[in-house]
């Protein structure tokens, strides 16, 4: 086997791996471009929404998900996130509405990559409660899984 080879077979497998790891990692992953248009999505958040497939979430903007009263802090957010030197470990909880009508809380986090992470924290009762509770800005993640 030539090196050429070798290097495109183990880059495959790269890829594969990393797509496995993508996929069924238990946090929402997904990428956007600039003005919100879903890039790419993992299996979770399209189960998180309660769409039947990918093609259904990203053929859609992510502020279609966001209710009016979250839809401010979201685009602060991402404005912060593009135009801050120093938007590692930036946070911020938003209501959602998933496609089923429910409502629920989301934790956006920016970490050192370029992917954009979301956790469920669960019902909104709940997701209420632990917003009265405490400055999620001061604290680390808080995770609750359905």
């Amino acid at each position: 086997m030539t090196e050429k080879k070798k290097l495109e077979k183990e880059l495959k497998e790269s890829e594969l791996k990393f797509r496995e790891l993508f996929n069924n990692a238990s946090d929402c992953i997904y990428t956007i471009n600039l003005e919100g248009q879903f890039l790419t999505v993992n299996d979770t958040l399209v189960k998180a929404l309660k769409c039947a497939s990918h093609q259904e979430v990203l053929a859609s903007n992510m502020y279609k998900w966001i209710t009016l009263e979250s839809l401010e802090k979201a685009k602060k957010f991402i404005q912060e996130v593009i135009t801050e030197e120093d938007y590692y470990n930036k946070s911020v909880v938003i209501e959602v509405i998933r496609k089923d009508g429910m409502h629920v809380w989301f934790e956006h986090k920016q970490d050192h990559s370029e992917i954009k992470i979301i956790i469920l924290l669960g019902s909104t009762v709940l997701a209420e409660t632990l917003l009265k509770k405490s400055d999620l800005s001061k604290r680390s993640t808080i995770i609750m899984k359905n």
